[in-house]
C-alpha cells in the first residue's frame, strides 16, 4: 500500500488532476450507524464523500460523481466508460437497500430508512441522491463541533481487506484524547492507546456472524463432530493483515505491545505482530492493539486540500443532463420517496 509519508505532508503532493480531496469527514452518528458492507461498496461511499466539501453547507442531497474520478480510485482496469458507469450505478443501487441506517423518528420509536434513496447516471456522471436527514452528517461538520471523524481517503482505498477498513474505523472511533491547557486555550491531543477486543466484538465489528470460521471437527477416537473455531486463519485474516495494511496508512500510527504486556513475535505468515493476546486458562481472552492517530495530519496543507476547480467542472458538466425530462422525473420520484419514509 504506497502512499505519501506523513512526515513530508506538511505540503500538498503533486496529485492526479481528477483528485477533488485527500481528507473526508463523516458524523460520529451516522459512522456508528453505518452497517457492514463488503469493500467496493464502502469504497464508493468514501468516493461520494469525497464529491462533497464537508466544510460548507451542501447546497443540494444530490451528490453527483465523476466516475473517471471513481474509476481512479477504485483502481479499476475497465476500458470502456459505460462499463465503469454500469458497475458504479449498480453498486450504489444495492446500497440503497443495503444501507439501512436506524433513525429515531420520535421519541419512542426507531425505523431503519435508507442512507441511499436511489441513483441516476450517464456514461460520465452518476448522480446518487441522499436521504436528506443524513446531509448534516456529511457536510457543513465544523458547524457541529467535534461530533466527525476525518479520514484519509487514500488510506481506505489502498486497502485490499474490507477487514481492513472496518478495523481501520473502529481504531479511529476508540481514539482518547489528553486535556492540555495552553494559554488559556483547551487543547485535546491524542495520545498512544491499547485497543481491547475479545472475539465476538471484533466479529460483530467485522460484520461476522457466529458461524463464520468455526467448522464441525470429528474428534479423536470418536465419530462424534464438534464445532471447531479455526482461531489461527481467524487472526490471519481479521488482524494480521489487516494491522500490517493499517501499519502503512496515513492517519494510524500502530506501536508494538509493550514489554510488561509481552513480546512483539513475527507470525508463521511473516507478518510483523501489532498485536498481542491475553490468554486465561489456556484460552484466548483479549487482543490488544496499541496505536494512536495522527490529527496533525489533518492540520497540514495536505489535510486540508480541496480542488475547488473539480467540483466546478463536474457541476458544469451535469449541467446538460439537470435539463432533461428523464432526470426531472427522476427527481419527482425521489419527492415521493420522502412521503413515503416522513
Amino acid at each position: 500500500m504506497e502512499h505519501t509519508r506523513y512526515e513530508d505532508a506538511s505540503s500538498f503532493p503533486e496529485q492526479d488532476p481528477l483528485y477533488i480531496q485527500t481528507t473526508v469527514a463523516i458524523g460520529k452518528t451516522l459512522l456508528k450507524g453505518l452497517p457492514c458492507m463488503d469493500k467496493t461498496k464502502m469504497k464508493l461511499l468514501f468516493v461520494m464523500l469525497e464529491h462533497i466539501n464537508w466544510r460548507e453547507p451542501a447546497d443540494s442531497s444530490i451528490i453527483v460523481i465523476d466516475n473517471q474520478l471513481a474509476k481512479k480510485r477504485l483502481r479499476w482496469n475497465i476500458k470502456e466508460d459505460a462499463t465503469v458507469a454500469s458497475r458504479i450505478r449498480n453498486g450504489f443501487k444495492s446500497m440503497v437497500t443495503e444501507c439501512m441506517i436506524t433513525f429515531q423518528t420520535d421519541e419512542d420509536t426507531k425505523d431503519d430508512i435508507p442512507l441511499i434513496l436511489d441513483v441516476y447516471g450517464n456514461k460520465n456522471y452518476t448522480a446518487v441522491a441522499v436521504n436528506p436527514v443524513f446531509m448534516d452528517q456529511i457536510s457543513d461538520l465544523p458547524a457541529y463541533g467535534e461530533q466527525y471523524f476525518q479520514f484519509n481517503i487514500e488510506d481506505i482505498m489502498g486497502f485490499h481487506s474490507q477487514y481492513s477498513i472496518y478495523l481501520y474505523l473502529e481504531l479511529r472511533q476508540r481514539q482518547k484524547y489528553k486535556k492540555q491547557y495552553k494559554r488559556q486555550y483547551k487543547l485535546y491531543t491524542p495520545y498512544p492507546m491499547k485497543a481491547i477486543f475479545a472475539t465476538k466484538p471484533l466479529k460483530d465489528i467485522m460484520g461476522l456472524d457466529r458461524k463464520k470460521y468455526v467448522s464441525n471437527k470429528i474428534e479423536k477416537g470418536t465419530n462424534d463432530k464438534k464445532e471447531h473455531f479455526n482461531r489461527s486463519k481467524f487472526e490471519k485474516d481479521v488482524l494480521a493483515r489487516p494491522l500490517e495494511e493499517i501499519s502503512h496508512s496515513h492517519m494510524i500510527e500502530l506501536f508494538p505491545p509493550l514489554e510488561k504486556d509481552g513480546e512483539c513475535n513475527r507470525t508463521k505468515w511473516g507478518y510483523t505482530q501489532w498485536y498481542l493476546k491475553k490468554k486465561r486458562n489456556g484460552r484466548v481472552r483479549y487482543y490488544h492493539i496499541r496505536f494512536c492517530v495522527r490529527e496533525g495530519l489533518s492540520d497540514t496543507v495536505y489535510g486540508r486540500y480541496v480542488n475547488d476547480a473539480r467540483f466546478n467542472e463536474i457541476s458544469q458538466g451535469f449541467a446538460a443532463e439537470s435539463g432533461k425530462q428523464k432526470y426531472q422525473v427522476w427527481l419527482k420520484d425521489i419527492e415521493q420517496t420522502m412521503q413515503v419514509l416522513f
